[in-house]
């Protein structure tokens, strides 16, 4: 199997569609009607240009929005990444809690009531090892 090319293709938005370009690859452009559509319409003007098969071509999207834009999407995705980081520790937090109060023996109502959490949720809780 050959080794597959990597490449970092420029999205940008134009009217209704994402202009594409290629910038290690001169005359590789294309558009999309949406960023779902832009890796398989990439690696096709790349592959054309090349004259490579396109499944050895590999594809990094990076689109580019207006300044305000492209800051309002990158503060959503950090707080998204802080979102999660923080359920997957009370994750971790409920289960180590689950265990401690199980391991002293109360009931599951209890430990629902301890959690602030339904009973019937602190028994899934429990019975996943929590």
């Amino acid at each position: 199997m050959a080794r597959r090319r990597a490449f970092e293709v420029l999205a940008t938005r134009d009217g209704g569609r994402w202009a594409l370009d290629v910038p290690d690859v001169p005359g590789a452009l294309s558009q999309a009607r949406r960023l779902d559509h832009a890796e398989d319409a990439a690696r096709e003007a790349i592959a054309l240009v090349l004259d490579m098969p396109e499944d050895e071509i590999e594809v990094r999207i990076s689109p580019r929005l207006d300044e305000g834009a492209d800051a309002a999407v990158a503060e959503a995705r950090a707080r998204r990444a802080r979102l999660e980081d923080a359920q997957r520790g009370a994750r971790e937090a409920t289960d180590r809690a689950v265990r401690a109060l199980r391991e002293r023996g109360l009931p599951v109502r209890d430990i629902g009531r301890l959690l602030g959490v339904g009973h019937q949720h602190a028994a899934r809780l429990a019975a996943r090892g929590g």
